[in-house]
């Protein structure tokens, strides 16, 4: 199976609305791992797509090395490949095809067409700066606002439920 996605396809499932429900949220537990606390978030979509996740690392000795992204599973396997992250400003990122480097700012990984094909594992190698967030829980809610995500209540309909 060739496990690739386009520029429009990354793009049409950034932009497609998907939720997660608040108890989840609440659910979601930290655990230790490498010197990280970890956690992951499932996302739902009243869309058909596959299986979506947020996800979120930080250093438990640096609290601006971090990292909340959006992780995407193809279809029918284990395969994850992360279409955005927004990290912290604790290292300097290059943009090796751009031949660029950020120095240690805030910055947002982004999944392309163009990184994936000169390396499927480092889709989302390319980085921009950013000054929308300069901690942990604000890269949580920007992700949020740029990757359509909502929150819901478990029992409660929501109103675009009821659209004709």
């Amino acid at each position: 199976m060739n496990f690739f996605l386009t520029d429009l396809e990354i793009d049409d499932i950034i932009k497609r609305p998907k939720y997660y429900y608040s108890d989840d949220l609440q659910r979601a537990r930290w655990h230790t791992q490498d010197g990280h606390k970890k956690r992951e978030l499932p996302l739902n979509s009243d869309q058909s797509i596959s299986l979506l996740k947020v996800f979120w690392r930080q250093n438990q000795e640096d609290q601006l090395d971090f990292t909340v992204g959006l992780a995407y599973r193809f279809p029918d396997t284990n395969v994850d490949v992360n279409l955005i992250r927004c990290n912290g400003n604790s290292h300097s990122h290059s943009n090796t095809l751009e031949h660029s480097r950020l120095v240690q700012d805030f910055h947002i990984h982004r999944a392309t067409q163009r990184y994936w094909e000169a390396d499927p594992l480092k889709a989302e190698n390319y980085a921009e700066r950013t000054d929308r967030y300069n901690e942990i829980v604000g890269a949580f809610r920007y992700l949020c606002e740029i990757a359509h995500i909502g929150e819901r209540n478990h029992g409660v309909r929501q109103l675009d439920e009821f659209k004709p």
